[in-house]
């Protein structure tokens, strides 16, 4: 399972990639973070979407 710091980590190195290494620091919006899937889960739960996509399990 990816914990929340290597998702933290992952995305500054390739931020600081793509940027060629002139960062200093990344913020991230993580209120609409949603899973494409059919069934829910301990992780996943069906749930408000201000994307309107309220039929997708959205990770809590």
């Amino acid at each position: 399972m990816i914990l929340k710091t290597d998702v933290e980590r992952l995305s500054f190195s390739h931020t600081k990639h793509v940027l060629q290494g002139k960062i200093e620091v990344v913020f991230s919006d993580m209120t609409t973070l949603y899973f494409e899937a059919s069934d829910e889960d301990d992780l996943r739960k069906t749930g408000f979407s201000k994307d309107g996509k309220h039929q997708c399990p959205r990770y809590f």
